[in-house]
């Protein structure tokens, strides 16, 4: 029975996902002798797709022979509908992806343009302010995104329009109402705030008291990797060993086969201990609560707070019924009492990686296409896409980016190092140990201990081994591009010195991996 629903449901979605595209097939086709650039992407917020209609609109008044036309798919059948588009060779000009969604990578590697000879020149969109920068250099990421640059292929894939990030948001009306004392907060105001809450709750007796944070799968996440990254800094500087300022996954599981840190680490235990408390502030059964039903719970006035995307506040000013404010983060600061000796410094907000990313099929249009995409990350469509979404643009603005509300600080990525390659099936299996009444940090850092080593040692074989496999895959290419740049009258093949530079970086990491790993086996 349940097998017999689940494929009900799968059929649903694929008929669902060709109703959208077919009823917007309509508005796409194109009289004789008019190139339609097409559009499927799975952003489906009313303002980025307004912001798409005036974009395309102003590209065609400038192209009169071009017509752009958008295909906004619902996510959930997004990635069905990609593929299904593919296969049957009707796939738009332009589509969104991203590398969470399963197979994707594969299907970017083999059907979609490479885009390095565009980005390494300039965007004859941009004002003259930054008009002679590359157009990677124009992204506040210079284009260093899983989602844009494939690291193993040397190759450029994505155009990325915004950043990605998290955000507090709150309830402005019932701040104001309770009389709680205005944002900012640190991680004792909200405790205090809390408390508020809980009398509020015991004098009102009324069903379905109101929380201080609304949780969810997603928001619980963004609260606990801020609140882990505040009091776990110092971890961070002992663990970047190459002090590039950044943890890498490899230098967690290394580090901890060498000693530099475990579950039972001091700092590792506070911000375990900050979770668990955090945890707190949250209705029960967070964890399986999906994103949207937070977002519910928050609208419907069932909480304080909530964390979400950056992208989240335009829907939530356009959706809820009361204000909505927007904070950074309340976490431990130096004064804390039971923290504050392991705080260096605030948590970095301004950073995150660029998202909603849209890559050029390969088609006798591409070179429109590719055009189009410069457009959108032009001067000013940059500034369109801003004051339509109040989103922060993944490309540097010509007066200087808006970021006086943005905390600089210290990463906010030791949570997601610790927790992910190598130790994330332990992770995700035992967190519920963390929160039980009859759990707590020592037990789940006991399990942690006891599991995550094994998963280590399999994720370092497996990078060393697949590293390895590159460089060996390389050496053929380069042979071949050195014969081929001879022949060039002597002039420097800039695109074979960038190719040798990272395979020359590659061969370092090798060695060092292998150094690494060959010590963890005695």
């Amino acid at each position: 029975m349940k097998n017999r629903i689940g494929l009900v449901l799968v059929l649903l979605a694929v008929a669902t996902a060709f109703w959208f595209s077919w009823v917007q097939r309509g508005s796409i086709e194109a009289e004789p002798g008019v190139l339609t650039l097409r559009i499927g992407h799975f952003t489906t917020d009313p303002q980025f797709i307004g912001f798409l209609d005036q974009a395309g609109a102003e590209y065609e008044r400038l192209n009169p022979g071009v017509r752009v036309r958008q295909m906004a798919i619902p996510r959930q059948m997004y990635l069905q509908w990609l593929r299904t588009q593919l296969v049957g060779e009707t796939a738009p000009e332009i589509m969104q992806f991203a590398y969470f969604m399963p197979g994707v990578e594969e299907m970017v590697m083999h059907q979609f343009t490479v885009l390095n000879t565009w980005v390494n020149q300039p965007n004859p969109y941009r004002s003259h302010e930054t008009g002679n920068l590359a157009w990677k250099d124009t992204f506040l990421d210079g284009l260093n995104s899983r989602d844009a640059y494939n690291e193993k292929l040397r190759a450029y894939f994505g155009i990325p329009l915004i950043m990605g990030g998290y955000s507090f948001f709150y309830n402005e009306t019932m701040r104001a109402g309770l009389g709680i004392k205005p944002p900012p907060w640190s991680y004792r105001d909200f405790c205090e705030v809390a408390g508020v809450l809980e009398r509020a709750n015991e004098m009102t007796k009324v069903g379905g008291a109101v929380v201080p944070i609304v949780g969810s799968e997603q928001s619980s996440y963004a609260l606990f990797k801020m609140l882990f990254s505040s009091v776990t800094q110092s971890l961070l500087l002992d663990l970047d060993s190459n002090f590039d300022l950044r943890v890498s996954h490899e230098e967690a599981a290394t580090g901890y086969f060498l000693g530099r840190w475990n579950y039972q680490n001091t700092e590792v235990q506070r911000g375990l201990q900050l979770i668990r408390e955090g945890s707190r502030l949250m209705n029960n059964g967070f964890s399986q609560i999906q994103k949207q039903d937070g977002v519910a719970r928050f609208l419907q006035g069932r909480g304080l707070a909530l964390a979400g995307s950056q992208t989240d506040l335009t829907f939530f000013r356009g959706a809820a019924t009361f204000e909505v404010g927007e904070t950074s983060f309340p976490l431990p600061d130096e004064s804390d009492p039971t923290y504050g000796r392991y705080v260096l410094g605030p948590v970095n907000e301004r950073s995150g990686s660029s998202t909603l990313t849209l890559g050029v099929l390969r088609s006798p249009q591409q070179r429109r296409a590719v055009d189009f995409l410069q457009f959108l990350t032009g001067s000013a469509m940059t500034e369109l896409l801003k004051q339509e979404t109040q989103w922060r643009v993944s490309v540097k603005s010509d007066s200087g980016e808006d970021m006086s509300r943005l905390i600089s600080g210290y990463p906010k990525t030791l949570f997601d190092v610790l927790n992910a390659q190598g130790s994330e099936q332990a992770f995700h299996k035992n967190r519920y140990q963390l929160f039980k009444i009859d759990g707590g940090v020592s037990v789940f850092a006991k399990t942690m201990d006891e599991e995550s080593p094994e998963g280590f040692r399999t994720w370092l074989d497996r990078q060393r081994s697949t590293l390895g496999e590159t460089i060996r895959q390389q050496d053929a290419v380069i042979v071949s591009d050195i014969m081929m740049s001879d022949a060039l009258d002597g002039k420097t093949d800039t695109r074979l010195m960038d190719f040798l530079d990272l395979n020359n970086r590659q061969e370092a990491q090798y060695l060092r991996l292998t150094r690494e790993v060959e010590k963890i086996r005695q």
